[in-house]
């Protein structure tokens, strides 16, 4: 049995590490979520670089990252695949080299003036084009 932990918006990747380290299990994993980082203040490409090692599952998810004038840092919010600041290649990379066997499950966190059927059809799509040289798709039922 492997316990995946996920980056849930609210441990940095370091602080994550630090856990894996403390436990010292081989049981205990990652579950990493491309979308998180930003929750945390974190760069998403930088958190997979840590966190690549340890993952066994993946939450292939986008988010855009947005200046706010009225009194917020910033604003983040989902979107469909590609259409974010998330560099889904780069950790798609990232994850092949160090996790080659984490499965990428696509998580689509539409803001709510996305449609969400096709934000996921949409986000396939993408998946399809920009990252079919690096993954492949099974048929789940």
């Amino acid at each position: 049995v492997q316990i995946a932990i996920e980056n849930h918006a609210d441990y940095r990747a370091g602080d994550l590490l630090e856990l894996l380290e403390r436990v010292d299990h081989p049981a205990l994993k990652i579950q990493l979520d491309t979308g998180n980082a930003y929750a945390v203040a974190e760069e998403p490409v930088d958190a997979a670089r840590l966190l690549a090692p340890f993952t066994v599952a993946t939450h292939i998810k986008d988010m855009t990252i947005r200046p706010l004038t009225d009194g917020e840092w910033v604003k983040v919010n989902g979107c469909p695949l590609g259409q974010g600041d998330v560099d889904l290649a780069q950790i798609a990379d990232i994850l092949l080299d160090a996790a080659p066997d984490a499965p990428f499950t696509i998580e689509v966190e539409p803001a709510r003036h996305f449609d969400k059927w096709e934000s996921f059809l949409q986000s396939v799509e993408y998946v399809k084009t920009a990252l079919g040289d690096r993954v492949q798709f099974r048929n789940v039922s």
